[in-house]
């Protein structure tokens, strides 16, 4: 059975916890690697190669939408990129780059929602 390489990225620590918890619970699913910012999350991308990132849309530095576009720009389609927020007017507030893959409100990860975005 393929496995999906899920990086977590979000500059809080509890709930990248959270996300690999549940990626770990999710069949068919593993946690590749964990990054703070969207500048790991860019330099991690290339070396760990996962095939789903769930970034935070706010994080200091490079936010998860620009960093989001970068990744989408430098890659060659095989990543999909969802942004994450606890507050869903602020998802819908964002110009979501061309090719992520959707938005998550954080509240509602589990495994059930980890496999609809892959599924979409």
């Amino acid at each position: 059975m393929h496995t999906v390489g899920v990086l977590a990225v979000d500059d809080d620590a509890g709930y990248r916890r959270v996300v690999a918890e549940v990626v770990a619970a999710t069949p068919g699913f593993d946690c590749v690697g964990e990054a703070a910012s969207g500048e790991d999350a860019m330099t991690l991308t290339p070396a760990l190669r996962p095939e789903l990132i769930l970034m935070d849309v706010r994080m200091p530095g490079i936010g998860g939408v620009e960093a989001a576009r970068r990744i989408i720009a430098q890659g060659d389609g095989s990543v999909a990129v969802v942004l994450m927020s606890s507050d869903p007017h602020l998802l819908a507030l964002e110009t979501l780059p061309r090719g992520t893959a959707g938005t998550l409100n954080k509240e509602r990860l589990s495994p059930t929602e980890l496999r609809g975005l892959w599924a979409r």
